[in-house]
């Protein structure tokens, strides 16, 4: 059986679940895919482990925008 995994960002100072996803796999494609629209840093969560799996940081260009940055795989980690 899969784990599922909440894609988590912080909005007006607090962490907020943005939505739900069925795998690991989909959470990144989505994350990568909500970073286009909205630069900003994304959690990829399991509440199964209760840890942060990959972090989504946006870059700032050299105008001091934020742009798409990419995705941080904080552990060497496996789908449950």
């Amino acid at each position: 059986m899969k784990t599922a995994y909440d894609i988590l960002t912080v909005d007006s100072g607090k962490l907020t679940r943005v939505e739900t996803t069925p795998d690991l796999i989909t959470a990144r494609i989505r994350v990568d895919q909500m970073a286009q629209q909205s630069p900003k840093t994304y959690f990829i969560y399991c509440p199964k482990t209760g840890s942060v799996v990959d972090e989504f940081r946006p870059k700032i260009s050299p105008a001091g925008e934020l742009t798409p940055g990419r995705l941080t795989n904080r552990t060497n980690y496996v789908n449950p």
